[in-house]
């Protein structure tokens, strides 16, 4: 029996489907993994000096983990547009040292249509050099699916998690049939998963409604992936509130939709004055990126804002500063920063305030 070659990809859900959907199984294996929680920087990520910030060192934390613990040889990684710190992982191989390939995909081939599932595999092909292009290109319809699927699970998990007995218990089960959804390599075995899933999660519930909707936006790495300290989905959950969490757009969609337009608008007039008016460039689409990210969660009813950032993030900074100018939101809305000297207590009892304020707002 061959030995497969272990791969595994950003821990992003949609892009851990496309990525596993293109790859012969009979090769190699998928081996999902999960954000870095604050214990994993005591042993890994110690090659990252200086004033790096807290989601950068996490990420590189989580690749080494799953190199030196799994034995992951290849790992698929995003060049992300919405962050300026992932480009930083262009030099990952100075920080682990070990035997593994690292790929970045640029954020610009990503997207569902299939022009974008074309260039997707395209960059997929250079970490696979010897995958067969036309069978390839026949998965393409399958790797469509699979996202499509990956957002009615998600969209399912983050509905359940404020009415279910247990918060923690229904984010275990979700990340089980995750991670059998990733290694599934048909229609029918990915769909049947994605069922039991459904009806498990529907199972658990015992609350009709939650009792508050908040949006959770800034750090992209929060969005993305998850809070780097503590499982804040299942914090919030346990309190009864449910996320918000719009998915980011594509770089069209950033420049062609309401959204982008308005986010361009308003972050252009915080900056500008009356002697000069501010010419928006791509060194702020991070900025762009977030500000649309919360105008999309604000139109679905959100009763408030959670604005989340790393210490000494500029982008993050810039943005906290267009938000306070303009007073956009009529809504409660809090902001914290935190690196990996934070204290997951007092994180939790802000939030639990600003949760109490909500409810007396709402």
């Amino acid at each position: 029996m061959v030995k497969k070659i272990k791969v595994t990809a950003l821990p992003n859900f949609s892009f851990e489907a496309a990525v596993s959907s293109f790859i012969d199984k009979s090769k190699y294996e998928f081996i999902p993994i999960s954000y870095s929680k604050k214990k994993l920087l005591e042993k890994y990520a110690q090659n990252v000096f200086g004033d790096w910030c807290y989601p950068l060192k996490a990420i590189v934390a989580m690749y080494e983990a799953a190199i030196m613990e799994q034995g992951v040889k290849k790992i698929i990684s995003v060049n992300l547009g919405v962050c300026r710190y992932p480009h930083a992982l262009g030099d990952i191989k100075k920080w682990i040292t070990a035997d593994f390939e690292y790929f970045a995909v640029p954020q610009t081939s990503l997207g569902q249509t299939t022009q974008f599932m074309l260039r997707f595999m395209d960059q997929i092909k250079k970490a696979f050099p010897d995958m067969n292009n036309a069978k390839m290109v026949k998965r393409i319809p399958f790797a469509r699916m699979r996202m499509k699927l990956v957002k009615e699970m998600e969209k399912t998990y983050f509905e359940s998690l404020p009415l279910v007995k247990n918060a923690q218990t229904l984010k275990t089960v979700f990340n089980k049939y995750r991670h059998s959804f990733l290694n599934a390599d048909s229609q029918s075995e990915s769909k049947a998963i994605v069922d039991e899933f459904i009806k498990i999660a529907k199972k658990q519930i015992i609350h009709k409604k939650p009792k508050f909707k908040l949006l959770l936006g800034g750090d992209a790495s929060l969005v993305l992936l998850e809070f780097g300290l503590f499982d804040l989905d299942v914090f919030l959950g346990q309190n009864r509130v449910q996320v918000v969490c719009p998915y980011y757009p594509t770089s069209r969609q950033l420049k062609t939709s309401k959204y982008g337009k308005q986010a361009r608008e308003i972050y252009k007039r915080a900056f500008s004055n009356k002697h000069s008016s501010m010419e928006l460039t791509d060194k702020h689409d991070v900025e762009i990126y977030a500000l649309y990210h919360l105008l999309d969660g604000i139109d679905q009813g959100v009763d408030g804002v959670v604005f989340i950032k790393p210490t000494m993030c500029t982008p993050c900074d810039s943005l906290s500063f267009v938000l306070k100018k303009e007073n956009y939101f009529e809504i409660p809305f809090v902001e914290f920063s935190y690196d990996e000297h934070s204290g997951i207590n007092g994180i939790e009892t802000r939030l639990e305030a600003f949760i109490n304020i909500v409810g007396e707002n709402k």
